[in-house]
């Protein structure tokens, strides 16, 4: 018996490595040397990297979404945290041998926190989509090289939404990944559900905004009429925005999203732009009207205020006459929201037919702030009712990829919300408070 070689004296220790994120010097295509974030398989003992995974390149699926930098260094730290779990607490020797039972174990893990704590919903449902993600991208790469233990089927499903319309029902084709018989945690997120303000509604917050906040007004509209971001607009100079005119009139205004926080001054964000593109005011003539007039309006406060309103300059400033930050901007709309927007309403419905109807949306907006992105969604949403425009119109107005499942996705998660914008039935009236206030 003394012969028999001990094998527990050559098994790898697992305790003692650890995946990382790394920066790791590499050659690009053109063979220039470019610093790229690799997943590495390191030592814990002095953090020397023992092996280059290359598992980095299943993180996102690069023919759906524009390549962030942001969105992939988040993604790539939830899927250390499970490459880390399959480490440590299960005898997988290759992620091609990872289970079904291996994934909904670790998500049920994920539910508590370190301290102890639930972990919101919305936090724990990106984490598992970001795994979900990486699993589905492994397998669909290696598929035809080794066999599984768990197939997409089994952690994918296809859902057909019907959208009713006018000319009859359109159906959309949605993925969605399964939730493997998990209940998600019941703590929510600050996240906002009712994250839009109906159709008729937004002429009341123009309004307050033009009265009570003129240096937003602008903002809000851009959000609104062209789906623009809080950390867009507030990135913008005049020189960005491009108005085109026929024969006197205005036939398109072009807002130029090229260069992210050009305004920045150390620390503080003062615009990142999700996406490089070209975006336009939508080409409906009251809204390009309107948005005209307001760049006129904006230019003359501007003025008013010995700030400048032409070139390079930024168009929105703070009290400090700096450029304004996002969170500048989305605390001024939060603050017109509660201080004047919900007055206003109450004042313009009260003893018309529109009262029942518009106090039983006050009560949500009293319960639930739709957040600033609000405007963005009801840009969405008037597309899609108003306009009734198709899919690939709705993406590009929206400045989305023409490939995503943007639309799709917003159908099936919002149905019930563009139900409620479909069928309101309040508009506003400037002149009912003038009746109020004589």
């Amino acid at each position: 018996m003394n012969q028999i070689t001990d094998i527990d004296k050559y098994r790898v220790n697992r305790s003692r490595y650890i995946f990382k994120e790394k920066k790791v010097a590499l050659a690009n295509e053109e063979g220039m040397i470019v610093t790229y974030g690799c997943v590495v398989l390191v030592a814990k003992e002095n953090d020397d990297i023992v092996a280059y995974t290359g598992l980095e390149r299943y993180v996102i699926d690069l023919s759906k979404n524009v390549f962030s930098e942001s969105r992939f260094r988040i993604a790539t730290s939830r899927v250390i945290g499970f490459l880390n779990y399959v480490l440590h607490e299960t005898k997988v020797n290759n992620l091609s041998e990872i289970d079904i039972n291996v994934i909904r174990e670790y998500l049920l893990k994920k539910k508590i926190k370190d301290n102890g704590e639930e972990m919101k919903s919305d936090s724990w449902g990106r984490i598992r989509y970001d795994i979900f993600v990486f699993l589905q991208n492994y397998y669909k790469c290696n598929k035809d090289k080794v066999e599984f233990s768990y197939n997409i089927d089994e952690i994918l499903e296809t859902k057909i939404i019907k959208e009713k319309r006018q000319k009859g029902i359109r159906r959309h084709v949605v993925n969605e990944y399964k939730m493997l018989n998990i209940k998600a945690p019941k703590k929510r997120d600050n996240k906002r559900r009712n994250r839009v303000i109906m159709y008729g509604h937004l002429k009341t917050f123009l309004y307050v905004a033009k009265k009570y906040e003129p240096m937003i007004y602008l903002a809000v509209l851009l959000m609104a009429y062209a789906g623009l971001r809080e950390g867009e607009v507030v990135n913008l100079a005049f020189d960005d925005i491009e108005i085109k005119r026929k024969l006197g009139a205005v036939e398109k205004i072009v807002i130029h999203l090229e260069e992210s926080d050009k305004f920045r001054v150390g620390k503080s964000h003062t615009g990142v732009i999700k996406k490089i593109r070209q975006q336009e005011v939508y080409e409906e003539d009251d809204f390009l009207e309107e948005v005209t007039r307001a760049i006129e309006f904006h230019k003359d406060y501007l003025e008013s205020l010995g700030l400048p309103n032409d070139g390079s300059n930024a168009i929105f400033y703070n009290k400090h006459k700096k450029p304004m930050s996002v969170k500048t901007l989305t605390s001024r709309i939060r603050d017109l929201f509660y201080n004047h927007f919900i007055r206003v309403l109450k004042e313009t419905s009260e003893n018309t037919i529109y009262e029942g109807e518009t106090y039983a949306h006050i009560e949500k907006y009293e319960e639930e702030y739709p957040g600033a992105h609000m405007f963005r969604h009801w840009f969405t949403m008037f597309l899609i009712t108003k306009k009734r425009l198709r899919p690939e119109l709705v993406r590009h107005w929206r400045g989305d990829e023409p490939d995503s499942d943007s639309y799709e996705e917003y159908i099936h998660l919002n149905n019930d919300l563009l139900e409620e914008y479909k069928k309101t039935a309040y508009s506003f009236q400037e002149g009912l408070l003038e009746d109020i206030y004589e």
